[in-house]
């Protein structure tokens, strides 16, 4: 805060204050959007993690952010993908989802004979 001193209509000396600009939202313009971004800013911030994706990185059930390891993700903690996991995270689990889906192709293909 910046203090100033200045003179009141009456004459005498007042401290005047000036206020800085609030860099928070009116509450009129917030979109759902920008409450589910607080939401999950928050999230992360409690869980003590990079991102609001990065919440589930523990479990496995997070999906690996492209930006992140580039040096530009542009959505900060707010991104809803894991900033934990590195490139090699991503191969892995794009590898287990294939191998996954073959599995169940080829379990109903025996089921269905």
């Amino acid at each position: 805060q910046q203090h100033s001193c200045g003179t009141s209509e009456t004459g005498s000396t007042v401290d005047a204050t000036e206020a800085p600009p609030s860099p928070l939202i009116a509450p009129a313009e917030l979109t759902p959007e920008d409450l589910d971004e607080a939401l999950a800013v928050a999230a992360a911030v409690a869980a003590g993690v990079p991102s609001a994706g990065s919440v589930g990185h523990h479990l496995g059930l997070c999906k690996p952010c492209d930006f992140v390891d580039r040096g530009f993700c542009r959505a900060g903690a707010g991104c809803r993908f894991c900033h934990i996991c590195g490139p090699e995270e991503r191969r892995q689990q794009k590898l287990q989802r294939r191998k996954l889906a073959r599995a169940v192709r080829r379990a109903d293909a025996h089921a269905d004979a």
